[in-house]
Formats: structure tokens, C-alpha cells, sequence
């Protein structure tokens, strides 16, 4: 039976992982990226009800009964699972409510299937944590490698499949469920069948997202295909026939140019994002981000001969500009002197050895949610101190980096990208910016009301004829002088760039602008930490990102309301105050399990932020650290197993301090290791990463099922709602963590989670 009952572990454990992160990425389009962090986890708290609910009611979930109910929770697991994406689908479900109660469920099944194990089992529980952990580190590997051979709805039907052979094998463990178990098969087989049909010819497809982006377009597109962390659709236009829109999760875009004669490109030289290329020619360019090749396109058409794109979505390259699209745009990423490589810009500039005499960003961002969180944005690495300096260094000493960003009366975005320059020109020594940075803008840019600026910026000033050549380029098409060395022509930029002073100015700023460094790389949040329950509309491209920030503080409080409503709820409505008689210790038991579940997350999201440049990519960070703290986590709940019951309380205190001293090392150590690394293959960064990662996984994968196996001795009854008290947590502890982050930096969010576990190393030493 055992073998049957850890197969069945692994299976939920993956289950749930994967159908976390499929969903994710599902909601990153239907909803704005922030509702999708909000929904997943409010849905996750369907396992810590699950906890709760076992615990309320004890005759209804007795041991007699678990064999049966344990194949009917994974049974409804699967179908449940499989309703969500099929009413998504067939519904054109978009409001948060129906989606956040249809997403809650399955989870609270799964997690149901879990809690009855941990009742009912609590001897085994170090294997049966093993192979939990086991299965949620193999499923965050399997889901990045399904994502991007399969669209995401035909993800959660293959999960729904899994739990459903999870059901079928949970069934073995009781002979008198033998007339039953053709049900399972048949729900198996029928899932597998959807999920082959769908893969092949999609049934359920996502045809509204963000309110109406897909309703304007889904007549005209041409082509749709997602991966592990994004769904790329390409549409044609009936007003233009000579460009295509691609379209990333429905928020961000690119244009795709038809090509036939670079030399009949003369329109192109209108555009804003041109001024550079106005100003002269550039032996050697680099494009990040370039997307459908807009920027590659001018590059070209203003002589340019040596330019390198790099662009971090491979469905673009791949599959659109190098693949189905490739005569339309005329072969352009393997145009002569054109070089695209898939690479995150940033880590890619940190492993290049090249100098550039033109480095040009345009609109580098997307509004994509990761299971990671909210903020776990790709772009967010392009937009800090450490970012520009590492621009800077690869320039030649006449080079030029040219950004592109949304600009206000009050600006946000275009005056932190100046902010951050004006930091990056001082750690070289440059103390004065004014000769260093041209600042040009259009009104209206989109048609939609608009605003864009584009920014330059050189480690040498300006000299007069490029000065020169900037105003007449500008009058001439329209576009406003909003600063120059010679015309300084906006207030806002002009005090930000001459004053004396600049931390008063940010102080009175309405908007925190202030540079941002990669221990705190938010740049998309300028919001102030005191305006957090405020509604803030702002006519920007990126105003979405301030409702993101008050739902992320709105969810936390909804987190706590929950937490203290799992620990208190049971007493209240069932005045269960038996579970306080004849023992001690039971608030220090709960605490203990709550300040795991606090820690746990708060340094997971230090370690995936702080490993993004390192392997190169967001998706490899979460999945590295995800899969290493998992897996590494279950070997030392295995090894925990071989601890006496009398030596655990002793044993408990040295992991918790080992794991707190390896906190703070890691706090100093790791910027050293990634620095000596960084240039290494890829292989080589993901075999140090797994090493780095090794001791504080094997380590943090031993409190929790020590404590239950003190628990189950002392206070086995609890064992259920512990189990939901340390998964509310875990999901408080992630949104606490990016709080923390956005507002204090990654380095105290670390100290925090090592406050965590001193805190729960104190309530050890009074068991």
C-alpha cells in the first residue's frame, strides 16, 4: 500500500505545482497581470481551507473512511480542474469573481488530499513530505517544458488527466472500490482525449481577454502560439496592408513591417524613436528587445551595417520573424550585417565582450504574471543603476544609448529612466549631466492621447552640431525640445537634471522616481509607500502598474484576515477549546508552523530575483530555485525520518540555526559567486546555481515534518489545520515578500525570512 499511497503524493504534489503555474499564465491574459497574482493566490488558499475543513470536522474525515474519500478528492481534483479552462473558455469568463471561486476549487481538492495523507499518515510524514516536495519539483520543470510545446488550456487538461490516474491509483488502496474504478478510467481517458484533440485542433480557446483587446482582433488573426511565459497572437490590420500587429498576453505590441526594397523605407524616418540615427551613423548598434524588428528596420534604412537584436521571446524570432512571417518581412533577421540572438538583454550585455557606438531600448515591457508574483517582471532588470552602468561600460567612449518612454505633464517613467542615467553618469564620475543628456518629445503619439519621450545620453557631452541637428530634426516634424544643453525647455526634466539637491526633489515629488537598483529593481512602481490605498489614474502606458500596487496591499490584508480567521475560526464556531485541554504548548505549535510557512516564501522570492541575471532568463529562476528547494527540500524531509523522536527537538535547533547562518552568508557570498560565474556557459551557471542552492534546500525541507512528528504525538488532532495554517502563510509570506521587496529592497526581504526562522527557532527551544 505505502508504495501506492507515495505515487499518489507525487502525483497531487505535481498536480498542483503545474495547474498553479498553467493557470497563471492563463489569467496573465485573460486579466490585467495583477489580478492574476491576486486570484492565484486567493485560489491557493483553497488548500489551507482544505486544512481547516478536515480539522472542523473529524468524524466526517475518521480513518475508516479515508480510503474512500481520498479517490473521490482527486477525482474531483481532475474534474473541477478541467471545468475551469472549459468555462473560461465557453463563458468568455473576464470579471475576477467567477474566476478567482471556479480557480479556488480544484485547489481545495487537491489540498483536501493532502490533509487527509498528513491525518491519517503522520508516522510516515517525512517520505510522504518527500515525495510531495518530490512531485512539486519535477511538476515546475514539467510544466516550463509542456508550456512551450502546448497551449496552456491543453496544460490543464493534461493536469486534470494526471489527478485523475492519481484518483484511479488511490482507489487501489481499497479492494472494495473495485466495481468503481472503471469510472476513473473513463474520466482518465476521456481527459486525455480532450487534451490530444485540443492539442491538435484547440477546442477551448481564449477569445476575451483585458475586457476587449480580443474581440477587436480575434477576426483577423493569423497566428497564435504560447509558451512558459507568454501567448503571442499575430493579427493583420484592414486599414494597413503592409504591417501586422503582434500581440503579447493582449497588453504589449510590436509592428511586424512587410519588406520587399529596404530603400523604399523612406516613412520610417519620421518616427520619434529615429533621433539617434538623425544624428549619425553608427558603426555598431545594439537593439534590446528590437520584437517584430521596427527598430532593426530604421536602423537599416538609415545605413546602419552592424546591428545586433536581442530579444527575449523565442516565439517571436522563431516562430514569427524567422518562421511563418519570414518572406513577409523579407528575411529581415538574417538581413547582411543583421544579428538576433533570444537572450535576455541584460544578462547578455553582462556576458558580451563588445562595445557599441549605439545602444537603443524602445518600449521594453510586458504586463506578464509569473507564478512567481505580480511584480516578477522580465524587464525590470533593464530599468537600474547596475543596469545603465553595465550599458555605459559597453559603449565606446562616443557612444550613445537611446531610450524610449511614456511621458506626462508630471512624467513617471521618462524622468525615473533620467533619474537613473543621471545615478550610472555619477558612479563614473560624471557629477554634472547637463551637457550629457537630449531630451525630445511627441504629444499624442498613438492616437490615444499619449505622450512618448526619447532619451540620450553619453559619457561625453553632446557637441554642438549633434545639438544642432536635434532641433532642426524636431522642428521640423513637429516633435517638442523638452531638454538639451541649449534649450531647456521643461521644468520638471531641468530641475531634475541641474539641481544641487536631487534627494529633495524626489522627496517632493509626487511620484517616486527615484533610481532604482537591482536590490530593489521596481522601476514600473512609482507609486509612494504612504499613497498605497490611494486610486491613482494617470494617462501613462504603464498606469495599470499603481492598481497593481493597491491590490498587492489590498491582498495582503485579505491574507491576514484569513490566517488569523484559520486560527481562530475553529474555536469561535465550534468552541473546539478541547484541542487547549490536557497539553501545553498548542499557540507556540501553531506559531512555530505559521513562521515556516512566513520564511519559506520570503526567501524563495529573494533567491529566484537574485538568480535572473545569473541563469539568464526569469523563467530559468523560477524554475532552478523552485525545482532546488523542492526536491532538495523532500531529500532532507527523507533524511529527517532517520531522527529519533527523543533527538528531534535538539536536532530542530541546529537546522534552525544552520539555515539562519546560511541566510545571512548568503546575504554577502552570493553577489560574489554570480560576479565570478557570470561569464561562464549556461551549463555551468545552472550546475553552480543547483550547489549554491543544495544546503539550504536539503536544510529548509526539515522543520516542518520534524514538527509534525512532535505534534503527532502531543496534539494530533491539530494536524489538519496546521496544514492550513502553514499553506495561508506561505501565500501571506509571497505577498508580504514583494512588498517588502517593492518598498525596502530584496536584501531585507532575506532578513526578514531569517527573522522568520530565529522566531521559529524560539518556539522550538519551548516545546
Amino acid at each position: 500500500m505505502n508504495k501506492r499511497l507515495y505515487l499518489g503524493v507525487f502525483l497531487t504534489g505535481l498536480s498542483i505545482l503545474m495547474l498553479e503555474v498553467a493557470i497563471t499564465r492563463i489569467l496573465s491574459v485573460i486579466l490585467f497581470y495583477h489580478f492574476a497574482f491576486l486570484v492565484v493566490s486567493l485560489a491557493l488558499l483553497g488548500i489551507s481551507i482544505s486544512g481547516f475543513y478536515v480539522y472542523l470536522f473529524p468524524k466526517t474525515f475518521s480513518q475508516d473512511k479515508v480510503k474512500t474519500q481520498l479517490p473521490l478528492s482527486a477525482l474531483l481534483f481532475s474534474i473541477f480542474s478541467a471545468v475551469l479552462i472549459i468555462s473560461i473558455s465557453l463563458f468568455d469568463l473576464e470579471s475576477v469573481y467567477p474566476i478567482a471561486g471556479l480557480t479556488l476549487i480544484p485547489f481545495f481538492f487537491g489540498g483536501l488530499c493532502l490533509s487527509l495523507i498528513l491525518k491519517h499518515f503522520a508516522k510516515q510524514v517525512s517520505r510522504l513530505y518527500f515525495f510531495d516536495l518530490l512531485g512539486s519539483g519535477i511538476g515546475c520543470i514539467l510544466v516550463i517544458f509542456v508550456l512551450n510545446v502546448i497551449r496552456a488550456s491543453s496544460v490543464i487538461l493534461l493536469v486534470a488527466s494526471i489527478i485523475a490516474l492519481t484518483a484511479w491509483i488511490f482507489s487501489t488502496l481499497d479492494d472494495s472500490l473495485k466495481k468503481i474504478k472503471q469510472a476513473y478510467v473513463w474520466v482518465l481517458l476521456t481527459l486525455l482525449f480532450l487534451t490530444l484533440i485540443n492539442s491538435v485542433s484547440p477546442l477551448f480557446i481564449i477569445d476575451y481577454s483585458k475586457g476587449f483587446l480580443e474581440k477587436q482582433v480575434s477576426d483577423h488573426v493569423e497566428f497564435d502560439k504560447w509558451n512558459s511565459f507568454s501567448r503571442v497572437i499575430v493579427y493583420s490590420r484592414e486599414d494597413n496592408k503592409y504591417i501586422k500587429k503582434i500581440l503579447i498576453d493582449n497588453s504589449a505590441s510590436t509592428t511586424l513591417t512587410y519588406l520587399q526594397d529596404i530603400n523604399n523605407l523612406d516613412s520610417l524616418k519620421k518616427k520619434i524613436t529615429n533621433l539617434p540615427f538623425e544624428l549619425r551613423k553608427f558603426d555598431k548598434t545594439l537593439i534590446l528587445g528590437p520584437g517584430g524588428g521596427q527598430d532593426i528596420l530604421t536602423a537599416l534604412v538609415y545605413g546602419n551595417a552592424d546591428i545586433t537584436g536581442v530579444e527575449i521571446n523565442p516565439i517571436i524570432v522563431n516562430d514569427i520573424v524567422k518562421g511563418k512571417y519570414q518572406y513577409y518581412a523579407g528575411d529581415l533577421f538574417n538581413y547582411p550585417g543583421v544579428k538576433v540572438v533570444v537572450d535576455e538583454g541584460r544578462s547578455f550585455l553582462e556576458r558580451d565582450n563588445n562595445k557599441y557606438d549605439l545602444i537603443q531600448n524602445t518600449f521594453v515591457d510586458t504586463w506578464a504574471a509569473s507564478s512567481a508574483g505580480a511584480y516578477a517582471l522580465s524587464e525590470n532588470n533593464l530599468y537600474t543603476v547596475e543596469a545603465f552602468m553595465t550599458y555605459f561600460e559597453h559603449l565606446q567612449s562616443d557612444g550613445m544609448l537611446a531610450f524610449t518612454r511614456w511621458w506626462t505633464e508630471q512624467p513617471r517613467e521618462s524622468l525615473r529612466v533620467v533619474s537613473l542615467a543621471i545615478e550610472a553618469l555619477a558612479q563614473l564620475g560624471i557629477s554634472d549631466p547637463s551637457n550629457h543628456i537630449m531630451i525630445v518629445g511627441k504629444r499624442d503619439f498613438d492616437g490615444s492621447g499619449n505622450h512618448v519621450a526619447t532619451m540620450l545620453f553619453k559619457k561625453t557631452p553632446f557637441s554642438q552640431e549633434e545639438i544642432l541637428l536635434s532641433e532642426q530634426w524636431g522642428t521640423e516634424l513637429g516633435y517638442e525640445s523638452i531638454y538639451s544643453p541649449e534649450n531647456k525647455n521643461n521644468p520638471i526634466f531641468t530641475e531634475l537634471i541641474e539641481t544641487n539637491d536631487r534627494n529633495t526633489f524626489y522627496q517632493n515629488y509626487p511620484y517616486d522616481i527615484r533610481p532604482v537598483t537591482d536590490n530593489r529593481p521596481f522601476f514600473f512602481n512609482t507609486q509612494w509607500l504612504k499613497d498605497w490605498h490611494k486610486d491613482i489614474v494617470i494617462n501613462e502606458g504603464a498606469s495599470e502598474v499603481h492598481a497593481g500596487t493597491k491590490n498587492l496591499y489590498n491582498l495582503f490584508i485579505i491574507m491576514i484576515g484569513s490566517v488569523v480567521l484559520l486560527v481562530f475560526l475553529p474555536l469561535l464556531l465550534y468552541r473546539r477549546y478541547d484541542v487547549f485541554s490536557g497539553s501545553s504548548g498548542t499557540g507556540r505549535v501553531l506559531t512555530y508552523f505559521v513562521l515556516l510557512g512566513l520564511g519559506f516564501l520570503t526567501v524563495e522570492i529573494f533567491l529566484m530575483q537574485k538568480l535572473v541575471l545569473f541563469l539568464g532568463h526569469p523563467v530559468y529562476s523560477l524554475s532552478v530555485v523552485l525545482f532546488s528547494l523542492l526536491v532538495f527540500g523532500g531529500i532532507g524531509s527523507f533524511i529527517s525520518g532517520f531522527i529519533k523522536y527523543e533527538s528531534i527537538v535538539s536536532r530542530l535547533r541546529i537546522i534552525m540555526t544552520a539555515l539562519i547562518i546560511i541566510f545571512i552568508t548568503y546575504l554577502f557570498l552570493l553577489p560574489i559567486i554570480i560576479d565570478i560565474f557570470l561569464q561562464s556557459t549556461q551549463i555551468l551557471r545552472f550546475a553552480v546555481s543547483l550547489l549554491i542552492l543544495l544546503p539550504l534546500g536539503v536544510l529548509i525541507g526539515m522543520p516542518f515534518p520534524l514538527g509534525i512528528k512532535l505534534v503527532n504525538q502531543s496534539h494530533n488532532k491539530l494536524i489538519p489545520w496546521i496544514w492550513g495554517l502553514n499553506g495561508g502563510a506561505s501565500v501571506l509570506g509571497s505577498v508580504l515578500a514583494f512588498i517588502l521587496s517593492i518598498n525596502f529592497g530584496f536584501n531585507l526581504t532575506l532578513i526578514v525570512g531569517a527573522g522568520f526562522y530565529l522566531l521559529a527557532l524560539v518556539m522550538v527551544k519551548k516545546f
